[in-house]
């Protein structure tokens, strides 16, 4: 069975994200592009494509960490959280076993927290 922060229950948003622009932030952007790919391959039902990604995407969000944070990024306690909620969801697709459906819905439940830390690093490519 997974763990909790496998569920497909999105967390609350959280309240004070910073605003301020910052640096570009790649391993963030290389994410976040490949993210919203993969979850584009979801919303058309190609869910065992979805597998196929699975490798690159597991090693593009480990390189989103505190560590490879621009200078300029606030570095509080929501973005901490925020970092650790996604590395749970990420970590629940890293199980050999997993199937389709189970990556499907981890990766779905995804979407609220990397907008929640695009919004709180202050990337430049927040809305």
């Amino acid at each position: 069975m997974l763990g909790e922060g496998c569920s497909g229950k999105a967390p609350e948003s959280v309240a004070g994200a910073t605003e301020t622009m910052m640096e570009e932030w790649p391993e963030f952007e290389r994410f976040e592009a490949l993210f919203h790919e993969v979850s584009g391959l979801i919303e058309t039902g190609r869910h065992a494509e979805v597998l196929m990604h699975r490798s690159r995407l597991l090693e593009a969000a480990w390189a989103v960490n505190l560590r490879t944070l621009p200078t300029g990024a606030n570095k509080g306690e929501t973005l901490r959280q925020l970092l650790g909620d996604l590395v749970s969801k990420v970590n629940c697709l890293a199980v050999p076993s997993i199937d389709e459906t189970v990556v499907s819905e981890v990766i779905s439940s995804m979407k609220p927290i990397v907008a929640e830390i695009n919004r709180a690093s202050g990337s430049r490519k927040s809305g």
